[in-house]
């Protein structure tokens, strides 16, 4: 996300994403909103944007590149076409899918879908013809599983999640979390409870707060339209009833008991974390002088859920002794539709909250628990077992049980033809995905045998220490890094990295350059790569106003020694003091410099990296290309149409010589305004040892 910060030109302004997701649980999650509020999309219907109001979502959406919605399982295929159509007109761009922007999908597939809507990786219902929006888009899969740490559970739930038979070994693991239902009680009496229907949540529910303390709250319905008092009689009949996904989320009749847990079940505040599914402990009822509960106090597992609202009861929450960490809510009212004509109405007043020791399968989606005792059955769709088996962080956690104690798990013993659409849906992602730019620079180091060098300009080596570690710069044998802002008396610890050359004038503090070599063999080279360096000897470094250098003698075990230097130019400086600058130090790698010292180096192979502050993609940088050209036999490696900085500019280079086939590539980062070059020296021979002596002229 911060590169597309970096790469925008909002200035820091704003954000150049939007995060949202399926639901308010799922956005809370990633500190963002859900797809209905971010782009006002109701929940029946898309009702076209007024003039007055496209025209402010278009400001909001100025400096918007990517909107990112997490948890698609839950977006259905229709909900996918109102955010086609919500973003065209936004944007105005109706030619191109998502008005042109850029839109992340994440999420598991193997989830359930939302009630009542078609897969988002379906043909929708209400458009039977016309191209699938979801085909036109690329997939990348994420392969670390976070909510597991058992890489042998983690497995089989994603074995289970796909369709694919179980073998005896892995069949063994679920069945060992099988327990009669006195024995889970026993060993799990606090882990939610999860079933398939609401009838036996309710159930168990009812019978978990069949407590002497217990207070009963009943909603407030009041019914309009009625012709006559029975049918007033049959419509209220009619709306105790109903669901809470049909009322608004209030439901009939709450039983509060202390220290029990309740569920939200309608967004009272995305942004303040009071979301449709948070779970939060009830610690305290407040009551009007009738006995009204007018209040509910619940505390919730992360802090920042109700932050907000906590903050504005502070004064109350202390003069009654209430615990600090309580969040207060209150009761909303929700009108419902009771006939098809809309005529009656009615208007239940009451709190959005149902009991949490239990909750159905489809409500613990997006959820994550210590403990979960499922109550399974063999005619459970293996979408619905799948949600069911991956809300707990460990097997330890898991509880299975059934209603009739029978300890056989039943999926997983055979080809299920119910997934048979998710099945060709993963074959045709696998053969549909992202080309990513770290995926091309990874293919491009693994190519040949190599050595690699990583160059850039870090904008504070300390600041930058843990960023450092994507998976390209640690893959990499040298940094050559540029304004490393560290001074000559100070030393950073790289992971898997040591300097080996460094140096920063006094008295500058945007400047500074330093060499680090990685320590892990086995980590950085590829199955084919035995070109490691043999000796490194740092080299003579000094001080100007113009910038800083620091080099290295590098000696291949085959043989072959380069030297490899690191050049910060300070910015505003002219071409002339430059080439001064870079001729003085150099001067013994030139031909005339190996006459008068009597030496070879002139025949040395060398590398010449770092920040020049000068764009090599205009004609001002021709004298500079030309002088390193002939005076040094040097030339610029990377391309200079290849902007390495955010700006456009090619002021970032990779200078060498004698070295054949070698190449250079611009990677990216997010927290430099700089962009790496990554290049690529290629090695016939190989060896698997590292050797090297540090030492200071």
């Amino acid at each position: 996300m911060e590169i597309y910060n970096r790469f925008s030109d909002n200035d820091g302004f704003c954000n150049s994403y939007i995060t949202c997701a399926s639901t308010g649980k799922a956005a809370v999650a990633i500190n963002g909103t859900t797809v209905h509020t971010a782009l006002k999309i109701s929940l029946s219907k898309l009702i076209p944007l007024s003039i007055e109001t496209a025209q402010q979502y278009r400001c909001l959406f100025k400096y918007v590149k990517v909107l990112i919605i997490d948890e698609i399982s839950m977006i259905g295929a229709e909900l996918l076409n109102q955010i086609d159509a919500r973003l065209k007109q936004i944007t105005g761009n109706f030619d191109e899918n998502f008005g042109g922007l850029d839109i992340i999908f994440i999420g598991d597939l193997r989830q359930l879908p939302p009630v009542r809507a078609t897969p988002i990786y379906k043909q929708s219902k209400q458009r039977m013809v016309g191209p699938l929006l979801w085909r036109g888009l690329k997939f990348y899969e994420l392969t670390q599983i976070m909510r597991q740490d058992n890489e042998m559970f983690a497995s089989i739930l994603t074995k289970i999640g796909s369709g694919i038979i179980l073998n005896d070994d892995e069949l063994a693991v679920i069945e060992s979390r099988f327990f009669i239902k006195e024995e889970a009680l026993r060993q799990c009496p606090s882990g939610v409870r999860l079933f398939h229907d609401n009838a036996s949540v309710n159930a168990y529910n009812i019978l978990a707060l069949q407590t002497e303390n217990k207070i009963d709250s009943t909603a407030i319905d009041i019914i309009s339209g009625c012709t006559n008092h029975e049918q007033e009689a049959n419509m209220r009949q009619k709306l105790h009833k109903m669901s809470v996904i049909d009322t608004g989320g209030l439901p009939y009749e709450i039983i509060f008991v202390i220290g029990k847990p309740y569920i939200i079940t309608t967004n009272i505040d995305v942004v303040d974390g009071l979301a449709n599914g948070a779970v939060g402990k009830l610690v305290h009822i407040e009551q009007n002088d009738q006995n009204k509960i007018t209040r509910i106090w619940l505390v919730f597992p992360n802090k920042n859920t109700g932050m907000v609202a906590r903050r504005k009861a502070a004064a109350f929450v202390a003069e009654h002794n209430i615990d600090r960490r309580a969040v207060p809510i209150v009761r909303r009212t929700s009108s419902i539709s009771l006939n098809n004509k809309k005529t009656i109405v009615g208007k239940r007043n009451h709190f959005p909250l149902i009991s949490g020791c239990a909750m159905t399968i489809h409500k613990s989606q997006g959820g994550t628990y210590d403990e979960v005792v499922y109550e399974y059955s063999n005619s459970h769709s293996i979408p619905l077992l799948y949600v069911a088996l991956t809300r707990v962080t460990s097997l330890e956690g898991l509880f299975i049980c059934n209603s009739q104690d029978n300890l056989r798990f039943y999926h997983g013993r055979r080809v299920d033809p119910s997934v048979s659409s998710l099945q060709q849906e993963f074959i045709r992602l696998s053969l549909n995905k992202l080309t990513t730019l770290q995926g091309l620079i990874t293919d491009f180091m693994n190519s040949r045998n190599k050595l690699t060098i990583y160059t850039l300009n870090c904008q504070s080596l300390k600041k930058h220490t843990t960023d450092l570690q994507d998976s390209i710069c640690q893959r990499s044998n040298f940094l050559l890094l540029t304004e490393t802002w560290l001074p000559a008396d100070e030393s950073v610890d790289l992971p898997n990295f040591h300097c080996i050359a460094k140096f920063k004038r006094q008295n500058v503090r945007a400047a500074g350059v330093a060499i680090y070599k990685n320590n892990n063999t086995s980590h950085i080279t590829t199955l084919n790569m035995d070109l490691v360096v043999q000796n490194a000897t740092e080299v003579h470094v000094s001080q100007t106003s113009i910038g800083d250098m620091c080099a290295s003698h590098v000696k291949l075990e085959d043989g072959i020694e380069l030297m490899m230097i690191v050049v910060y130019i300070s910015p505003n400086k002219s071409i002339n003091d430059i080439i001064s600058f870079l001729h003085e130090r150099l001067f013994p790698y030139s031909h005339r410099g190996s006459i008068i010292f009597k030496t070879n180096k002139d025949k040395l192979p060398l590398i010449l990296a770092g920040d020049f502050n000068v764009n090599f993609a205009k004609d001002e940088s021709t004298p500079l290309i030309t002088f390193l050209q002939e005076e040094f036999q040097l030339q610029i490696n990377n391309n200079p149409r290849d902007p390495t900085t955010r700006y456009g500019t090619t002021i970032d280079a990779v200078f060498m010589r004698y070295l054949d086939n070698v190449m250079s590539n611009t990677f990216v980062t997010y927290f430099s305004y700089h962009r790496p070059i990554v290049t690529v020296i290629p090695s016939s021979e190989a060896t698997s040892n590292v050797n090297i002596t540090e030492v200071t002229d």
